[in-house]
């Protein structure tokens, strides 16, 4: 058993002992490793390429989830005139796809590894940034001369959502390797 390990254990059984119920020393203790950051968690192999990151589902699980979100969205609008399933997902994704991810993304590049908002004003910056993305991005269509159609934005979304994401996920890596 590592050092770790076994200062955790020793922190549960000294606040056993002190007649607090399991439930509220493992409380206790979350809020210690989590909340305040009394402990410190620390990956005994953490990923030594950006590759291996990529890989790696407890680092790259944000990333990939993201990627699933673009996939799912370009399949069901593509496969749409051929069933109802992909109408309803098509309806369910392309909304998160388009309200949320741009925003999101763009706040994990710019604040990659530091201390961040509050899960409430991460999902409104999220969305307002989206937004105003969203507009950024019609008005660059629109002059560029492709115009602005369903897969010109499907396309433009995709590409920078992954884009973005990816360097965002780059400088998460970096940070970890800071450590």
């Amino acid at each position: 058993m590592n050092n770790m390990a076994r200062k955790l254990l020793d922190l549960y059984r000294e606040r056993r002992e002190g007649g607090l119920s399991r439930y509220d020393v493992l409380y206790s203790l979350y809020m210690d490793v989590v909340v305040k950051e009394k402990i410190k968690l620390i990956d005994p192999t953490p990923p030594k390429t950006f590759i291996e990151y990529l890989v790696k589902p407890p680092y790259s699980l944000e990333y990939l989830t993201i990627i699933s979100i673009v996939v799912l969205t370009i399949l069901s609008i593509i496969l749409t005139p051929f069933n109802t399933v992909f109408r309803v997902l098509r309806f369910i994704i392309a909304p998160v796809m388009i309200l949320f991810l741009p925003g999101y993304v763009t706040i994990e590049l710019l604040y990659a590894g530091e201390e961040r908002f509050s899960s409430a004003e991460e999902l409104m910056l999220s969305i307002g940034l989206s937004i105003t993305l969203t507009v950024i991005l019609g008005l660059i269509l629109n002059f560029t001369g492709v115009g602005i159609g369903l897969y010109q934005m499907l396309t433009v979304f995709s590409i920078y959502i992954i884009v973005v994401g990816l360097l965002a996920a780059y400088r998460k890596y970096g940070s970890i390797t800071k450590t």
